[in-house]
């Protein structure tokens, strides 16, 4: 069946908006009013909430391990782990963000 998320991301700004392929996404920041969008080439802010942007994408490749981070799974290299429960994820290009302990729950479909 055809998925009803987006398979691309408009991002920029001005007359610089690129077409970015969600797969190639790393990670969603949110950062005050807007969302850092990441890909391993760089980082692009959307004038955006988290939680629209997590509603356009499809939530079986990105997981919300922190009130203001979402990783998507496919860039995801390992989890890191404390006292049986997922603290960090690092992904594939070295970044490690910290998993918020309201979302551990989440952070087991890391791998």
């Amino acid at each position: 069946a055809p998925s009803s998320y987006q398979r691309t991301l408009q991002l920029g700004e001005g007359d610089e908006i690129e077409s970015v392929e969600v797969s190639r996404v790393q990670a969603l920041i949110a950062q005050g009013k807007q969302v850092a969008v990441k890909t391993a080439e760089r980082e692009y802010c959307v004038r955006e909430t988290l939680r629209s942007l997590l509603a356009r994408v499809d939530p079986e490749d990105f997981v919300q391990i922190h009130r203001s981070v979402v990783v998507n799974r496919e860039h995801v290299r390992r989890s890191l782990k404390s006292g049986g429960h997922c603290v960090a994820a690092q992904l594939t290009d070295g970044s490690v963000y910290r998993v918020g302990r309201r979302y551990r729950h989440l952070a087991k479909r890391l791998l």
